[in-house]
């Protein structure tokens, strides 16, 4: 039986299923839920109406006041925490209705805070998250509702963690992740429904770990990854509905890995 934050996800990403993304849930809400107003704003059942923005730098204090969140119905915003796994007060967190939007949180190494998450409406975005070592965590995870963005976050070797999601009916980008070494952890995503960006990802050397991508209905696009010697890991890909750009990957020798590919639309 779903519960009725699940049954609002999914009836907030079925309105919008095939179609270009937009925010869902009460991500377009003018008014912003802050930290200090946590206290009044939560409702009985954990519901926060609305997005909530949490900004480390306005909070000199503990982060207490995000205990007791299951759902927020808008985006969630968390940055510029420093010291502390501000991760941690939301163990009881399940769904978001838009956007989950994770930047500068310094001290944050895995994502089993959120270990409890199983739905995000809208994006995920994970950027300038200097001490993170693995994707981990997310055990719950069912789907992202639109993007994946994965940016400036050096310490990650790989993507292990998000082998729940099957599909993508947004984007999918790696930018500027310096360490990453294997797109392991992608390997059950079947589409993508706009663009593949994986750009300046100076240490990977193949696309293992893409092998159950079969379609991508934008672009694709590998532009300055130094270390690619091969596309290799791309053996289901069949259809690129946009443009197919390989731009200053200077060590690519073998493009094997789109031997099945059959279309190209751009």
């Amino acid at each position: 039986m779903r519960t009725w934050w699940a049954a609002a996800v999914c009836a907030a990403m079925t309105a919008t299923a095939k179609a270009v993304c937009e925010p869902r849930g009460d991500a377009n809400r003018a008014q912003a839920v802050r930290l200090e107003d946590l206290p009044s704003a939560l409702e009985s059942n954990g519901t926060v109406l609305g997005n909530l923005v949490v900004d480390g730098r306005n909070n000199q204090g503990s982060y207490e006041e995000l205990e007791g969140i299951v759902y927020v119905s808008g985006n969630l915003e968390l940055s510029h925490v420093y010291g502390q796994d501000v991760l941690t007060n939301l163990g009881e967190l399940k769904g978001v209705g838009g956007a989950l939007k994770l930047v500068e949180l310094t001290s944050v190494q895995d994502l089993s805070g959120i270990s409890n998450l199983e739905s995000i409406g809208y994006s995920l975005t994970l950027d300038k998250m200097h001490s993170l070592i693995t994707l981990v965590g997310m055990d719950a995870l069912q789907e992202i509702g639109c993007d994946l963005t994965i940016s400036n976050t050096a310490g990650i070797r790989n993507l292990t963690g998000l082998e729940p999601i099957l599909a993508l009916n947004g984007s999918l980008e790696l930018r500027e992740i310096a360490g990453l070494r294997s797109l392991k952890g992608l390997e059950n995503v079947a589409t993508v429904e706009t663009d593949v960006r994986m750009m300046r990802l100076y240490a990977l050397p193949t696309l293992t770990g893409l092998g159950g991508l079969q379609s991508v209905n934008g672009s694709f696009h590998l532009v300055e990854n130094s270390a690619l010697f091969s596309t290799e890991g791309l053996g289901s890909l069949e259809e690129i509905d946009g443009d197919l750009i390989l731009d200053r990957n200077y060590s690519l020798r073998s493009l094997a890995g789109f031997a099945n590919l059959r279309r190209i639309g751009g």
